[in-house]
């Protein structure tokens, strides 16, 4: 009964902690705005870059990386040490609800980002290796289409296939990888539509392209 509290106590700490939106806090702080209530709305990292551009990102990112890394290491650690989940599974936990808290953040009114890097961040702490390919697989399909929701879904997708084949002995934790991916799949179901309706917007990481400049006016 007790690892069952144990779960209840990380996950709502893990939610709390999730709900500290970069994407809000930072425009709040640096350009005195609401990143809602700008480009498509939403509260995350590829809006962000649109509207305020790379460096604004990276504090974002930065941001939303190291709530997760905190929730996620602590979870973890208090996890395997008083209860009969593993290290892995503790740390999927605590990150599926702190992707919970930056979609539906509770200080700002439940509105927030779509968790993709939330996701990447929980990845990194339950198994680096995992992390690397779907990074791998993220900066092929977003640099070779400039859709980085088309990137952000095939790499959300790659790491959840492989933790059900490397992680088949822990139900846990591949249940909870599975998931973290389905979570920022439904988030990114507008993107999904417009993907192929052919009306997704592109993204340039190396200067604005002429498209995205036209759809900035």
């Amino acid at each position: 009964m007790y690892e069952w509290l144990i779960f209840l106590v990380c996950a709502v700490i893990a939610y709390l902690l999730g709900s500290l939106n970069g994407g809000i806090l930072v425009t709040q702080l640096l350009n005195n705005s609401d990143i809602r209530e700008s480009g498509s709305g939403n509260a995350g990292f590829t809006n962000v870059k649109r509207v305020y551009g790379a460096k604004s990102a990276a504090i974002v990112c930065a941001v939303d990386v190291m709530k997760t890394i905190i929730a996620c290491g602590v979870g973890g650690f208090v996890t395997a040490q008083f209860t009969s989940w593993s290290y892995e599974a503790g740390a999927l936990l605590c990150g599926l609800f702190t992707q919970l808290g930056h979609i539906f953040p509770i200080y700002y009114g439940f509105k927030g980002g779509k968790g993709f890097i939330c996701g990447m961040a929980t990845v990194l702490m339950a198994d680096p290796l995992i992390l690397l390919i779907a990074f791998a697989v993220l900066t092929v399909f977003t640099l070779s289409t400039k859709f980085v929701s088309l990137g952000s879904l095939c790499a959300t997708l790659s790491y959840a296939i492989m933790f059900v084949v490397f992680y088949n002995h822990d139900i846990a934790a591949y249940c909870l990888a599975c998931g973290l991916a389905l979570v920022v799949f439904i988030a990114h179901r507008e993107n999904i539509k417009r993907l192929f309706a052919g009306t997704e917007r592109k993204t340039y990481f190396f200067g604005k392209g002429k498209k995205e400049k036209e759809e900035s006016k």
